[in-house]
């Protein structure tokens, strides 16, 4: 599944499609593929496009052009298999529906271990082709068989061994579930959604809230303010200190990993909150302009991290942006350690004895006009 966005109308337009239903076209997109998901979940039949994901994810990861070069439909061919008929017999399977026949020593690939390989496709048949299994797939005994076939003869087919396996899911997302998604409410969501990230937004478009407490308001804590040791985390939630040490990062061109720190609390806030629309809103939020491919604060992430992020957008769980949170989490600790050398830095108990009494004067001038008003 590829990490990029997703555009209805460039299924339309572009050629490399023109033979690919509309949910292969989805399958390769993790945003509009997070959605269908969504709606299939809603809709207590998610186990064919669950299929299909785990086994796109399944090729993504074991891989080798240099050696699996051929198609499972050739590679029937070739070994005299009936990839579409009914029943296999006996002389159908050449008497090799064993187990694979090639071991580690004559594996084909030096790119993909031959091991995890096989965990994979076991969780896979664990998860959708056993009898065992709640969420498994319709298939006919035939299909299973060849299925099976394939997987014994690993070291031929590859990542292709589900491909037949893959037809009759497809056929029922594409005709009897796509249509449905496009005529509900979540689809026009999503595109709606996806016409803001293109072109994506400029830098200066951002607005952040800051933290909305401060420790002045802590007598104890003001106290002893002028031998504290301030840390990182006090940056992150004191309303006077965020803005201080955001200003420090923006003369070094580093200020991205703060506001994007400080977006990810605001939608776990939302998920605490069980705000799930408002958690959506601030996931597309940070990925517009954090995690998007070319957004205005891109944060480095793994392809693996951002293709989740973009999967989850339709939903929003906590933890979504959790590697994105760490790696900027990381940044800032290197950033802080130099804040601290700074003259500013040795500045903020003045800073926040100042911001204490710019407090109080606001606080008496609210009481004194509240209480002439009393006093009328």
């Amino acid at each position: 599944m590829a990490n990029r966005g997703y555009n209805p109308k460039e299924k339309k337009k572009d050629d490399k499609n023109k033979n690919k239903g509309m949910t292969e076209y989805i399958l390769e997109n993790a945003i509009p593929c997070g959605y269908l998901l969504k709606f299939c979940n809603i809709e207590h039949n998610s186990e064919n496009l669950r299929f299909a994901m785990e086994v796109e994810e399944f090729k993504e990861n074991h891989s080798d052009p240099s050696v699996w070069t051929k198609s499972w439909q050739e590679l029937d061919i070739e070994k005299s298999i009936k990839s579409l008929g009914k029943e296999l017999t006996a002389i159908e399977l050449n008497g090799d529906c064993h187990e694979d026949e090639c071991d580690e020593n004559n594996w084909p690939s030096t790119k993909v271990d031959r091991i995890e390989m096989k965990k994979s496709i076991q969780a896979v048949w664990d998860s959708f082709l056993s009898d065992d299994s709640p969420t498994q797939i319709c298939l006919s005994q035939g299909c299973m068989r060849r299925t099976q076939f394939r997987i014994n003869h690993l070291h031929l087919y590859g990542p292709e061994i589900f491909g037949e396996a893959m037809i009759d899911p497809i056929k029922t997302i594409n005709k009897d579930i796509m249509p449905r998604f496009q005529k509900a409410a979540l689809y026009q969501d999503m595109n709606k959604r996806m016409a803001h990230v293109d072109p994506l937004p400029a830098a200066d478009t951002l607005e952040v809230e800051s933290p909305d407490e401060s420790y002045v308001m802590d007598p104890e804590w003001m106290a002893e303010v002028d031998k504290h040791n301030f840390t990182l985390e006090e940056m992150l939630q004191d309303m006077y200190l965020y803005q201080i040490f955001l200003e420090y990062l923006e003369e070094n061109n580093a200020a991205q990993h703060l506001l994007c720190v400080r977006m990810i609390q605001i939608f776990e806030d939302h998920i605490l909150a069980k705000d799930i629309p408002s958690a959506i809103d601030q996931a597309w939020e940070l990925y517009k302009y954090f995690i998007a491919t070319g957004s205005a604060y891109e944060v480095p992430c793994t392809a693996r991290a951002k293709k989740d992020i973009m999967l989850n957008l339709a939903r929003c769980a906590s933890g979504d942006f959790e590697h994105v949170r760490k790696v900027s989490y990381g940044a800032l600790v290197t950033h802080f350690a130099n804040f601290q050398n700074s003259p500013t830095f040795s500045e903020l108990p003045a800073y926040m004895k100042k911001s204490k009494r710019n407090v109080d004067k606001k606080t008496a001038r609210a009481n004194g006009v509240f209480g002439a008003f009393v006093k009328k």
